[in-house]
C-alpha cells in the first residue's frame, strides 16, 4: 500500500495542471515554442495516447487542453467562435516532436485529467506484480484493476444504472483486466468534450470498458462516449476493445456481443431502456445500432 501510495503521488506530481504544477508548465513551455525536457513519467504516456488518438479517430485526443479550460469549472457555455477557432486549429499528439518536446500548433495544449488515473492504475499494479502480489484491485474514482482474484473467485463488480442510482449489472472482471467507466452522474457537464465539435458529448449518458490496460480502457471510454450509439460499434473496432456497454441520452442499452455474454443483468428500470428495450442475440438494445 505504501509503494502505491508512491506511484500516485509521483505521477500526481508529473501531471498535476494546477498553477506551478507540472503539466501546467509542460503547457506553457510548449506554447512558446521552446525544446525543453518533460517530467519522465511523462513520456511513455505521451507515446501511448498518440497511438490511442490515431485508433479513436480523434474522439479521445488529449492534446485538446486548451478546449478544456475554455469550458472550465461551472463557466457555463463558451462564445461559439472560440470553440470553432481551436476545432479548427486541430490539434493533435502528432504535431508534438519528442526529441525533447517541441510544439508545432499553438492551438495545442495537454490534458490528461482523465486517463492519469489509469495510467497511474497500470504502474501500480506492474508494481505489486514486481513485489510479488497475485491478488488485488486497485481503484480510482471510475477506473481500477485487479490481479488474480478474490479468495478464490471471480472479482465481481457493478456496473452502475444510467442515473447512477443502483446497479445494471454484475461484471466479473478477470486478471489482469482494466475497467474504466465515464459517466455523466459523477462528472461535471463541461468533462468530456467532445474534440471534434468543441463541445459537451450530447448522446451518451455512460460508457463502460473492459481491456487488459485500464489507460486503454478510459481512453477507449472516453472515445466511446463522444462517439455516441451511432459510431461507437466502428470506433470500438479501430480501437481494438472488444467489451463495451453503452447507456444512451435516448434510454437505449447498446453493449459489443463479447460484453452481452459475460454480464449479468439485475435491474433495467428508471430509465436504463425505454419501454419494451431488451438486449438482442447481439448485445444491441432494440432499435439501437
Amino acid at each position: 500500500a505504501a509503494a502505491i501510495r508512491e506511484d500516485f503521488s509521483f505521477i500526481q506530481r508529473d501531471l498535476d495542471d494546477t498553477p506551478n504544477g507540472q503539466l501546467e508548465r509542460v503547457n506553457r513551455l510548449l506554447a512558446s515554442g521552446e525544446t525543453f525536457v518533460p517530467p519522465p513519467s511523462m513520456l511513455p504516456l505521451l507515446a501511448s495516447c498518440r497511438t490511442l488518438e490515431s485508433r479513436s479517430e480523434g474522439f479521445f485526443n488529449p492534446a485538446s487542453g486548451r478546449l478544456s479550460a475554455l469550458w472550465g469549472r461551472d463557466r457555463g457555455q463558451p462564445p461559439a467562435d472560440q470553440i470553432a477557432r481551436l476545432v479548427a486549429a486541430h490539434p493533435s499528439l502528432t504535431q508534438i516532436e519528442q526529441q525533447g518536446l517541441e510544439l508545432t500548433n499553438p492551438a495545442l495544449a495537454l490534458d490528461f485529467s482523465r486517463v492519469a488515473a489509469g495510467y497511474a492504475i497500470d504502474i501500480a499494479t506492474q508494481h505489486l506484480l514486481d513485489l510479488g502480489i497475485r491478488n488485488a484491485l486497485v481503484q480510482v474514482d471510475g477506473a481500477l484493476r485487479v490481479l488474480g482474484d478474490r479468495s478464490g473467485q471471480p472479482w465481481r463488480l457493478p456496473i452502475l444504472r444510467a442515473s447512477g442510482s443502483g446497479v445494471h449489472a454484475i461484471l466479473a472482471v478477470r486478471n489482469r483486466e482494466g475497467v474504466a467507466t465515464v459517466a455523466e452522474h459523477d462528472r461535471l457537464y463541461h468533462a468530456i468534450i467532445d474534440p471534434q465539435t468543441g463541445s459537451p458529448s450530447g448522446a451518451s449518458r455512460a460508457v463502460t470498458v473492459v481491456h487488459q490496460d485500464t489507460l486503454t480502457a478510459t481512453a477507449a471510454a472516453m472515445a466511446l462516449f463522444s462517439a455516441g450509439p451511432d459510431d461507437w460499434e466502428r470506433v470500438a473496432g479501430k480501437m481494438g476493445i472488444r467489451y463495451v456497454l453503452m447507456f444512451d441520452r435516448a434510454g437505449g442499452i447498446h453493449m459489443s456481443p463479447a460484453m452481452a455474454g459475460r454480464i449479468e443483468p439485475v435491474d433495467a428500470q428508471d430509465g436504463d431502456s425505454p419501454a419494451g428495450s431488451t438486449p438482442d442475440a447481439r448485445g444491441r438494445g432494440e432499435g439501437g445500432p
